[in-house]
């Protein structure tokens, strides 16, 4: 039943909803004609709210997939580098919607690691979103890279409220943070527990350093490929 549920999820949901997102996106951004500003104003919350539905459904999805062993990965030996740049290029213009700027401190030039870059991209942009979403306005998310023996370490770390002590062993976990009025009001549920079973298809993990002494600091880890790339 919960295979038949996801299965219409993604195929009937996903398709209905993509038609309503795409109708509203048309009025939203004018292309029919002015709209009185009040209207507006409803119309863009049910925009935005109809990309929170998408992205659950595709959430739901993907950890279907995940718990299946029917997710696909294409892993390859890629430099890790690059995809961290192009990660925080892609979320800097949300992040100036709340004030936040992105700051990188990486010594490693070149780190290479066999990972499914799609996938390992979506964890990053998941780390990377929600850094600002707990974020005080005009404040910096601060991203380290480091190599540990035969480990890169990402680092990325907010000035945020940090992480509740009864939360420590729930936030990986599904739909865990929605048990925290402070986490659900910034729509967070499945990203955490998605990028955890994606991290550890690559043979690595992720975590949180809980003795950060301002806001969170959340970490992944994966082993670095040998010079013979494996």
């Amino acid at each position: 039943m919960r295979e038949e549920f996801i299965s219409f999820a993604n195929h009937e949901l996903k398709t209905l909803l993509t038609s309503i997102l795409g109708s509203l996106s048309m009025v939203v951004d004018g292309y029919l004609g002015e709209i009185p500003s009040q209207m507006k104003e409803v119309l863009e919350i049910a925009h935005k709210n109809s990309k929170l539905l998408l992205r659950l459904i595709e959430d739901l999805t993907d950890l279907e997939r995940i718990e299946a062993g029917k997710l696909a990965f294409d892993l390859r030996a890629v430099d890790i580098i690059p995809l961290i740049e192009q990660a925080i290029e892609m979320n800097r213009t949300y992040g100036e919607l709340f004030g936040i700027q992105f700051e990188l401190h990486n010594p490693v030039q070149k780190a290479i690691a066999k990972v499914d870059v799609e996938r390992f991209s979506q964890v990053l942009n998941t780390l990377l979103s929600n850094a600002v979403k707990f974020s005080p306005f005009d404040e910096t998310v601060r991203v380290t890279v480091e190599q540990l023996e035969l480990y890169l370490r990402i680092n990325i770390t907010d000035m945020g409220p940090g992480i509740p002590d009864e939360f420590h062993d729930q936030i990986f976990q599904k739909f865990g943070p929605l048990k925290s009025e402070e986490f659900r009001d910034r729509g967070v549920g499945l990203g955490l527990s998605i990028s955890k079973a994606i991290i550890e298809k690559f043979e690595g993990d992720i975590g949180y350093d809980v003795e950060s002494q301002a806001g969170s600091t959340f970490y992944v880890r994966v082993p670095l490929c040998q010079e013979n790339g494996e």
